[in-house]
């Protein structure tokens, strides 16, 4: 019997969660660090500019390694986050020269941004 508490708790997790994560559109962008932003403890930063605006960072919904697949590629550490305004982005950090790129944008928040050029 608790046994089938336990699954259910977890699909409801799994389900929660997946509300929660919308598509994105790939992009290959950089992004700058704002200065005396802090990164949080998990290694992403709290705040980042980007197309010359400035976005606070709500919260993290996930986080992944890519590996380096050969010397043409470094490994990154990614992070899908949820944006001050409701929006989710995918950022990739850099391992060997330690930039930052914006991977992953929600569609409306890239058409709002294309508008305001």
């Amino acid at each position: 019997m608790a046994k089938k508490k336990v699954r259910k708790k977890k699909k409801a997790e799994i389900q929660d969660f997946l509300v929660k994560v919308k598509d994105l559109r790939k992009t290959t962008e950089a992004i700058q660090l704002l200065p005396e932003t802090p990164s949080t403890d998990a290694g992403y930063p709290s705040a980042f500019e980007w197309r010359d605006k400035p976005f606070q960072v709500l919260s993290m919904i996930g986080r992944w390694t890519v590996a380096e697949v050969d010397e043409s590629q470094s490994s990154r550490n990614c992070f899908r986050l949820e944006l001050e305004n409701g929006y989710q982005v995918d950022i990739a950090h850099e391992l060997t020269t330690g930039s930052w790129t914006m991977i992953g944008v929600e569609t409306e928040l890239f058409e709002e941004m294309r508008k305001s050029k």
